[in-house]
């Protein structure tokens, strides 16, 4: 049996200087049952996370 998900991701692309791309990305993902695992291993309904990538092009 499945639950529903639902899921939203937030980016930017930064431009410092010619070549550079720098890219800070923020996501939440919820549920409608408890299916993530917190840090100390309970369960709970939603998940986030955030992450920055560093793309140079050449």
């Amino acid at each position: 049996m499945g639950t529903s998900i639902t899921q939203a991701t937030l980016s930017f692309n930064i431009k410092p200087v010619s070549g550079l791309a720098i890219i800070p990305e923020f996501r939440i993902d919820s549920a409608k049952d408890p299916i993530f695992k917190k840090n100390d291993g309970s369960d709970t309904k939603s998940a986030a996370s955030f992450l920055v990538a560093a793309v140079y092009s050449f």
